[in-house]
């Protein structure tokens, strides 16, 4: 809804307790949360009651709250557009002062900081998920599967249209990625899709890349590659149960893309990287890439 290199847009929140620990040292100290069709299906254990009923809440949603997992002094239900228009129409000519430009990019580097990671061997999700930002142009359309890597691109990835960042959000379908990317790039032919996904939710749905050629879809697909499901290796090693069916053993991707009509690159650091992405960006074909990546960062961010 607010492009996020907006001056007054600080980014996503909810999914990694990381950037959560810091924006939520500032939702206690702000004198209003006002929220606008906040659905908190997707929200961490940490939001569960995050303030007190001495909080001046303001909630606009098209149903009523009852999951109140967040509560609101001040509910409104309806038509959205309209409750914001009669509140534009409703602001005064001299409006209090905002935080200072300083304070927001320093909110802003603070969380990045929390996240920036360089891993002491390899390429880290965090570099991947930085560089492709880097690389693929403003209007790109991104799909992003469902894992670890999924949570760290909500935070990196720059989103500065309505749309540009697809996900199963809620339901957090893996093998999603692939086949949203193909409908975004049959819908909307003149942008430049991204898919990013892990090996295992490619794996599950890997028999669409025949799709790309036969309508020949130049879309780039972009495999995190560490042959694990690292969210659910993470979840088991932190409940302190044994390590099981977290190993993926996956195919050689290159092969599989040549083999379905595309291009296939391996890349294990940032500048094969960003010169095999500027190469997909000018593909007649669709390009996979399998960025070998070093998951320990994970650890730190989830």
């Amino acid at each position: 809804m607010v492009p996020e290199d907006h001056p007054l847009c600080i980014g996503a929140t909810g999914l990694s307790p990381v950037v959560d620990k810091i924006h939520m040292a500032h939702v206690r100290d702000a004198d209003l949360v006002f929220t606008i069709g906040f659905d908190p299906v997707e929200l961490r254990s940490d939001w569960i009651a995050p303030w007190d009923e001495k909080k001046q809440t303001v909630n606009l949603d098209l149903t009523p709250n009852t999951h109140h997992v967040y509560r609101s002094s001040f509910e409104y239900a309806g038509s959205l557009s309209g409750a914001l228009h009669a509140l534009v129409a409703a602001v005064p000519k001299r409006t209090p002062g905002r935080w200072l430009d300083a304070d927001l990019d320093r909110y802003r580097r603070t969380i990045q900081h929390a996240l920036a990671s360089t891993p002491s061997k390899g390429i880290g999700p965090y570099q991947v998920a930085a560089a492709l930002r880097e690389v693929f142009p403003r209007d790109t359309i991104a799909t992003v599967d469902t894992g670890s890597h999924r949570i760290l691109i909500n935070h990196v990835w720059q989103s500065f249209e309505p749309r540009r960042l697809l996900q199963s959000n809620g339901l957090g379908s893996m093998g999603y990625a692939l086949p949203s990317a193909i409908a975004a790039a049959l819908i909307f032919p003149k942008h430049p899709v991204l898919a990013m996904m892990g090996e295992a939710g490619l794996d599950m749905v890997i028999g669409e890349m025949a799709l790309l050629a036969h309508h020949k879809l130049a879309l780039t697909l972009v495999v995190f590659r560490d042959d694990t499901l690292s969210l659910i290796k993470l979840k088991q090693s932190r409940m302190k149960l044994p390590e099981t069916g977290v190993v993926t053993g996956s195919p050689d991707y290159v092969m599989l893309a040549e083999a379905y009509g595309g291009n296939g690159f391996v890349v294990n650091n940032m500048v094969e990287l960003k010169k095999v992405a500027r190469v997909a960006l000018n593909s007649k074909r669709f390009t996979l890439i399998e960025a070998r990546i070093n998951p320990a960062e994970y650890s730190h961010q989830m």
